[in-house]
């Protein structure tokens, strides 16, 4: 881990340096023809819903039609609608995902099921395996580090910002409080698509909002294949700045987390990109995403 101890901390970039990085990639960006911008905000959905009455059979309205009523559901309580996929990732996740909210149902405390809300990614590069309660695989930050670990030809600022959008996703499927999903980054937000068109697990963990409902709306290109491994193997998130200034290590702990200046760069879907290979296998996502 000694080659990514980083001798600064968050504010180690200067104000300048940051602009000025950030105008190059702007303008890189912008010459794709590809810019995302976040849905508005939105903190409810409404719906239509059948009234009950005291013994739970529907209310009857004049004219012996169902009584119904104006329904607000929270946003943050609507998860994505996913089918029963069978393959590996979405397996994967479905079954992480339902014996984690078994557990709270059974009354297990919430810091025990889930683990710490921060991201650590000690045990990533120490390339060791996870010890302690903190770096046990059953925390949902340390499945989220094992799911990026062997992946070959994925650079290192990459794995760390996939370990993040993957552990705060996770996260907010298992317990769905507002808190969760504020935490989210925009981009992993479900679309309006995700919500309402079944769909294997898998899809929500690719990071453009874009591309997901590209993938949900043509089910024929997904028929055969480890698709999400193909996104993350031709993912750059171009930090443009060394491996060491994406961590910060604890003095108290020892324990390697995300620097908050990476955690803001990589939440911006826009500094992300495909490579070109991608696109032999999704041609209709070429102008969802940024290609270099």
């Amino acid at each position: 881990m000694q080659q990514y101890h980083s001798q600064i901390d968050d504010q180690s970039t200067t104000d300048r340096e940051w602009d000025e990085a950030e105008r190059v990639r702007s303008h890189e960006r912008r010459s794709s023809h590809y810019w995302y911008k976040p849905q508005q905000t939105r903190t409810h959905v409404e719906a239509f819903g059948i009234v009950l009455g005291p013994n739970g059979m529907p209310g009857i309205a004049r004219g012996g039609v169902p009584e119904q009523a104006n329904i607000s559901i929270p946003i943050h309580n609507i998860q994505p609608l996913n089918d029963h996929s069978s393959d590996p990732s979405s397996r994967f996740y479905t079954e992480l995902v339902g014996a984690k909210r078994l557990l709270l149902a059974e009354g297990y405390p919430s810091d025990g099921v889930l683990g710490p809300a921060d991201i650590d990614v000690t045990s990533l590069l120490e390339n060791r395996a996870p010890g302690g309660f903190q770096n046990s695989p059953s925390t949902l930050c340390q499945w989220a580090v094992n799911s990026v670990r062997g992946l070959e030809g994925m650079g290192m600022p990459e794995k760390l910002a996939t370990i993040l959008m993957t552990a705060r996703l996770l996260r907010w499927q298992v317990l769905s409080t507002l808190e969760n999903y504020q935490n989210l980054p925009d981009c992993m937000k479900p679309t309006a698509l995700q919500t309402f068109v079944p769909h294997p697990a898998w899809i929500n963990f690719v990071p453009w909002p874009d591309i997901r409902d590209v993938l949900i709306t043509t089910p024929e290109a997904l028929a055969a294949g480890e698709h999400l491994a193909l996104f993350q193997r031709t993912t750059s998130v171009n930090w443009p700045w060394s491996a060491a200034e994406a961590i910060y290590i604890n003095p108290a702990t020892n324990q390697v987390g995300l620097a908050s200046a990476f955690e803001r760069y990589v939440g911006d879907i826009n500094n992300w990109s495909l490579a070109p290979a991608v696109i032999a296998r999704f041609p209709a996502i070429a102008d969802k995403v940024w290609i270099k």
